[in-house]
């Protein structure tokens, strides 16, 4: 600031003068920022210190920081693009430190040419208004998407894509004719089944042409009508995924459906007004519907064919969708005969965790999965690019990098399966929990190539430590004491490591609810543990697990042709029949056909392989 510099005497952090001395102190916009420190400073402060004579704040500041806070020099100004929805493009320069509410006002002023109150929108969500620009991680030239709050008489019925979102060219004829029947009066209709909120659009034909899902009305969301209600960010029905992201999802599915492949309805983000919601507009999920004939559980597996089997296998390994079920499988049934299968509800796609039970995947059961990818679909997976897929997310829907990190290893591990020439079923088992606390062979890879990559950081890769006693006793102990035995990491179980999950979507902290984020720093050290030395260690460790697999498949077709060339001389050579009944036969105990043999693992095993 213009004034003095303050005195600092804390042995934590150093002094600020030469960097200062590189800044011009010509004006009073000289903002240092404590990143981690729970100080707390309000919106109405500007998130600020200006550190002329608060030498007193600074050092109460600095006594509850560790000792690797840092502190961050704002000195200059960022400029920002508006794009109205005619087109027209807007540009501000704005300070780190102003809130987007101060921003809005300023664009008002420029755009407006009357009273109006816009309303801005970035990577698919509204802004909060609140937090200041620093805060929602704005850089310079980003683009911010303006619509101007329109009045609407007598809450008048309302359907409109939400700003920003881009319609997909399907949905246009789809949105019009629900936006019709809206206003003619045909309310939205809510669905008998289901555990959030789900809506039928109707046209002017009273037809079913569109399912709109809000956001605060899913599971665990605060307007939930099921009765399971909670609140915004809180854990919903599945693990992984948040109360309030599910329509998220329900628009990224149809987002990462590259050419139609798994032929995912087509879904965009909007926005609807209607008095059956009150008299504020609802956000959510609006996908078109598709007719159908039956649902996957009305009939047996073993009519789909594996095309179409092996498309909605695929898709659900890439999202590592863990609801499945025989109900969100549509059937489809053409002139000739022919069954398409329609996936929808994709809620529980993109989990922040690689856990995924055996009974998640319907498919996992049939017998197409178990037969080899077509050369189609070998250059489909093969062209499939996780980077994009997930810079794709980030940009239009703001997901969680948490979330884009597991559609990441869940697309590597299909790649590198199908190119092994794995089945879907090999690749899907190494992927499910056989048992809901045992973890899956995928989330070992993970958790071992994690605790790799820091132990060669330097750390401790997040092993317990050594439970046993020293080898050499301590100098006051006993002569006659035993020497235990010592206990290797590769005695530990898996279950101990520390990094055995991500944590938390929302780590508790005492750290004061500000509008910048405090507890950033916590974010990018868990960030910066899945670095290119991690995903080293991750393709090291596929790549091993993949070819254990491959030759126990291996040993398995040579002994099942054994016992089958056993089995054909045994055939030909006829045995003599016994001169007395067998024991078990005279006592009447033999058990019915029915019953399982007690010693049959490895037939179990080799059945299942086979």
């Amino acid at each position: 600031s213009t004034g003095a510099q303050p005195s600092l005497h804390s042995a934590h952090l150093p002094a600020p003068p030469k960097l200062a001395s590189q800044v011009d102190t010509s004006h009073a916009e000289l903002l240092w920022f404590v990143a981690g420190s729970p100080l707390g400073i309000r919106s109405a402060m500007a998130s600020a210190m200006v550190l002329s004579s608060s030498s007193n704040l600074y050092q109460a500041g600095v006594s509850e920081v560790n000792q690797q806070a840092k502190l961050r020099l704002f000195t200059g100004s960022i400029t920002l693009r508006f794009k109205q929805e005619s087109g027209a493009l807007t540009t501000l320069s704005v300070k780190p430190w102003h809130t987007l509410r101060e921003t809005r006002e300023r664009l008002e002023q420029t755009v407006c040419a009357g009273p109006c109150r816009l309303r801005l929108f970035r990577r698919g969500h509204e802004v909060n208004y609140q937090r200041t620009v620093d805060a929602c991680h704005l850089q310079d030239q980003d683009l911010i998407h303006v619509s101007f709050n329109k009045a609407n008489p007598m809450n008048s019925p309302k359907l409109e894509v939400l700003c920003g979102s881009a319609c997909p060219l399907a949905l246009k004829s789809v949105l019009d004719a629900a936006r019709q029947g809206l206003e003619r009066g045909l309310s939205p209709e809510l669905t008998p089944s289901g555990l959030g909120g789900t809506y039928f659009l109707k046209n002017l034909d009273q037809e079913v042409v569109g399912v709109f899902k809000p956001e605060d009305e899913e599971a665990g969301g605060p307007n939930n009508p099921r009765g399971h209600k909670g609140c915004m960010g809180c854990p919903s029905v599945r693990n992984g995924v948040m109360a309030g992201e599910a329509n998220l999802r329900e628009v990224a599915a149809y987002m990462l459906d590259h050419e139609k492949f798994a032929n995912v309805p087509a879904t965009v983000r909007v926005e609807v007004r209607h008095p059956l919601f009150g008299s504020r507009s609802k956000v959510g999920s609006f996908q078109e519907f598709k007719w159908h004939d039956e649902e996957v559980g009305d009939l047996s597996s073993s009519l789909f064919s594996e095309e179409e089997a092996h498309k909605i296998a695929i898709m659900d390994i890439r999202l590592l969708n863990t609801d499945r079920n025989d109900e969100n499988l549509l059937v489809r049934r053409h002139q000739d005969n022919n069954l398409e299968l329609i996936p929808i509800d994709h809620g529980c796609s993109l989990p922040s965790t690689l856990q995924v039970n055996w009974h998640d995947w319907v498919w996992l059961s049939w017998p197409q999965t178990k037969r080899p990818f077509s050369k189609a679909e070998k250059e489909y997976i093969r062209g499939l690019n996780p980077s994009n897929d997930s810079s794709l997310l980030s940009q239009e829907l703001d997901m969680a990098w948490r979330n884009l990190l597991m559609l990441n290893i869940a697309t590597t591990f299909l790649q590198k399966g199908a190119a092994a020439d794995l089945t879907l079923f090999d690749i899907a088992s190494m992927m499910v929990r056989d048992e809901p606390e045992v973890p899956s062979t995928l989330e070992n890879i993970m958790t071992q190539s994690r605790a790799l990559a820091q132990t060669k950081r330097g750390g401790s890769g997040g092993l317990l430590p050594r439970r046993s006693p020293a080898i050499t006793p301590s100098p006051g102990s006993p002569k006659n004491q035993k020497r235990g035995m010592r206990r290797t990491n590769s005695n530990i179980d898996l279950a101990q490591l520390s990094t055995f999950s991500l944590p938390p979507a929302e780590i508790k902290s005492y750290k004061s609810k500000d509008d910048h984020t405090w507890d950033a720093a916590e974010e990018e050290q868990q960030l910066e543990s899945f670095d290119s030395l991690f995903f080293e260690y991750l393709h090291e460790m596929m790549d091993t697990f993949i070819s254990q697999r491959l030759c126990k498949k291996k040993a398995v077709r040579l002994l099942t042709s054994s016992f089958k060339s056993l089995s054909q001389c045994n055939d030909q050579v006829s045995p003599p029949k016994p001169k007395c009944a067998p024991k078990i036969l005279q006592e009447n105990t033999l058990r019915p056909l029915h019953s399982r043999p007690t010693n049959i693992s490895n037939l179990c095993t080799l059945e299942l392989w086979n």
